[in-house]
């Protein structure tokens, strides 16, 4: 090419074959030479000229049986270009368009074609996307209706691997997805900061993977109309996004100069979750089991271990209601970042009048349990203390005032049975 390349296509049907598009008004088709353990090489074998502007898009065909090349152009025009007759190992073959159409009233920015090559959509800065069908015997184009609805231009419209749906990005930072047996909008999708470039349909139809100018990649929930991830992936414009046949792989290109490659960590998460779950249920029955059993030392060392401060709430509460120095001898036997969390624990009680009167039994445990010495060892136990301080001087300041008006009271009592003498 003598200018900038805009567009890249690969054939499904040959891998050892894909074109480039060029700002030079024209595409080159190449063929690459895979020799194993020497340096690969790319031959031009086809060049396409006949756009009078940027060729800004170009596709392969999905399918075999049919070999064509569709291309769109700044100068507004979709040519769709036979490869009955190619053969690849010709060298600088020059291509010969079927069919010529002017499909646009300004610049058109991108094109898809769907997975049984009859249809192929394209969008352009009018703000509009169309569909075309496509005669594979007779290699033609005819209009197949327009989607509109964006309030300026489109940067990408797809078709979905797996239902009869387009969706188109626009400038106007939305996402619309339409129905092809009636060309309706059926759905509008909000929450790009910028410009959408960039979209995809993913995980059977489900969802939308998009990005925009700003660097966002978000990823949408269809059936909930509703973005359910966002991903600062560039600096700059996402201008490329691709995912794997497989979708497990996801690649984005950005002019911020670089190209990043994104696992799908979904099937990883699940199974985390899931794990997660099981193992929840297994501690809570264990827990369960240790407190039915009246264990209660043993329940109160697991539950700080699984950090969960209710288990352990209740565990106290157990033993306080059996009015033994179980706790006493309980909390002796914790390992000393056992006996920090049991702390914690209990600073997050004492806020609550409900629960202080647990927070200070605990505490009164640990201070005569352990020396000064040993307490000043452990991390964090001063803090501990501090967080401690203002909450169990109001619950002093409470239980003083309480115990006043108690002894008011019985006072009150007192003189009225001496009136009554």
């Amino acid at each position: 090419h003598t200018d900038s390349v805009l567009s890249l296509s690969t054939a499904l049907w040959d891998p050892k074959l894909f074109a480039s598009s060029s700002k030079d008004n024209t595409f080159i088709i190449w063929h690459v030479d895979f020799n194993d353990g020497e340096e690969i090489k790319v031959e031009k074998v086809g060049i396409a000229t006949g756009h009078t502007n940027n060729v800004t898009r170009i596709r392969y065909s999905n399918g075999s049986k049919h070999r064509f090349i569709v291309s769109v152009s700044n100068d507004t025009t979709i040519k769709l270009w036979p490869l009955k007759n190619f053969k690849e190992k010709t060298e600088n073959l020059k291509l010969q368009s079927s069919a010529t159409l002017v499909a646009h009233a300004k610049d058109i920015t991108c094109l898809d074609i769907s997975l049984n090559d009859r249809l192929c959509v394209t969008g352009s800065m009018d703000k509009t996307a169309k569909l075309w069908h496509i005669d594979t015997d007779k290699m033609h184009f005819t209009i197949g209706g327009m989607l509109s609805g964006h309030r300026r231009g489109v940067w990408d419209a797809r078709f979905s691997p797996t239902t009869q749906a387009v969706i188109t990005c626009s400038g106007d930072c939305m996402i619309r997805i339409f129905s092809l047996p009636n060309r309706d909008c059926i759905a509008t999708l909000a929450g790009h900061p910028s410009a959408v470039l960039n979209g995809a349909i993913v995980n059977s139809g489900k969802q939308i993977i998009s990005a925009d100018s700003g660097g966002l990649l978000k990823i949408w929930d269809i059936a909930a109309n509703e973005c359910i991830t966002t991903v600062e992936a560039h600096d700059e414009k996402i201008w490329a996004l691709q995912m794997t046949n497989d979708e497990s792989r996801l690649a984005t290109a950005s002019s911020d100069g670089r190209i990043r490659i994104w696992e799908d960590i979904s099937e990883k998460k699940r199974e985390e979750e899931e794990r997660n779950r099981v193992e929840k249920a297994h501690s809570e029955q264990v827990l369960t089991n240790l407190m039915q059993q009246n264990h209660y030392a043993e329940a109160l060392a697991f539950s700080l271990t699984l950090t969960r401060p209710y288990s352990c709430l209740k565990i106290v509460q157990g033993m306080m209601e059996l009015k033994s120095n179980e706790l006493h001898s309980a909390v002796k036997k914790l390992r000393s970042e056992e006996l920090v969390v049991l702390l914690h624990f209990a600073a997050q009680w004492n806020t609550n009048s409900r629960t202080a009167d647990v927070a200070q039994l605990v505490l009164y445990c640990v201070l005569h349990s352990f020396s000064p010495e040993e307490l000043l060892k452990m991390p964090n136990f001063a803090s501990v203390i501090e967080a401690y301080v203002p909450y169990t001087t109001r619950h002093f300041d409470r239980l003083t005032r309480a115990r006043q008006n108690a002894a008011f009271l019985d006072y009150t009592l007192a003189q009225m049975s001496l009136s009554n003498l």
